[in-house]
This record gives structure tokens, sequence and C-alpha cells, in this order.
């Protein structure tokens, strides 16, 4: 396929699962991608290898950009059976910072090149709730100030 072919599939993937979601009367989450490492860090356990693996901000957030777009032609982040949660700029990217991280601490983020390890699953679940919590709270604070 196409690069085009492959990315009008994902969208159109992308809307039906949101349609099926949305009969059944279910609400869905969309995670933002997290940046994709540049070695398998299974094969490796320095901090060496960790700093190695780690894309650049700017290559990050190409492919960050890719994906975004993707889901905004999507359109199905725009109805309210939908809440989105970006974990790239929130954990793995963040806005004020110069660099993408793939650990904290010693513990790393990811098991291989492009799968979280359950300690970086564990990371997105914290941000989720915080996240959610956070809705909402907002919500709840624009319904009773009408």
């Amino acid at each position: 396929l196409s690069d085009v072919q492959r990315e009008e599939y994902f969208i159109s993937a992308l809307r039906y699962t949101a349609e099926v979601i949305r009969r059944s009367n279910a609400k869905s989450i969309i995670f933002s991608t997290q940046p994709d490492q540049l070695l398998d860090l299974r094969d490796f356990g320095t901090l060496t290898a960790y700093q190695k693996a780690l894309p650049s901000k700017d290559v990050a957030l190409r492919r960050f950009s890719k994906f975004q777009s993707l889901l905004d032609r999507s359109g199905v982040v725009d109805d309210q059976n939908t809440f989105y949660l970006d974990i790239f700029s929130g954990i793995f990217c963040p806005t004020h910072g110069n660099e993408c991280i793939n650990r904290m601490g010693q513990k790393s983020l990811y098991l291989d090149a492009g799968h979280l390890s359950e300690f970086g699953s564990a990371i997105v679940g914290e941000y989720y709730l915080q996240e959610i919590v956070s809705d909402v709270a907002n919500a709840s604070k624009s319904a009773t100030s009408r």
C-alpha cells in the first residue's frame, strides 16, 4: 500500500471503530502515540543505550504531528463519546522541555522500541486517572456555574 492508502485505511478503521463504540452507547479513549525508540531496548540495559535509543524531539514531533493530523482528519475526537489523552506531550515529550524521555530514574518506560513496559503503562495509567479527575472536576464546575 502507498502512504496515502495507509493513511486513508487508518482513518476509515478509526471512524468505523468509533461508530461501533458509539452504537453500543459506550465511551472511548484515544491515547496519542508515544515516540518510537531508535533501538530495541530489550537488547541493551545501559544508560548509554537509553540515550542512543531516544529520538530527537524534532524527529518525535514530526511523527507525532503525522498521527495528530490523521486523528484530526478522522473527526472522531470531536464527539462527546470520545476522550483524547495526549501522553506524547504530557509524559514523553513535555512541551516545557527540550528533550523526550524513555525512562524515569533507572526505570524504563519502554519494553522494546515501541511498546511500553509495565512501569511505563503504570505511568500512563496514573496520568490518565489524573486527567480524568481534572476533566470531571472542570465539567462539574462548569455545570454548577450555569
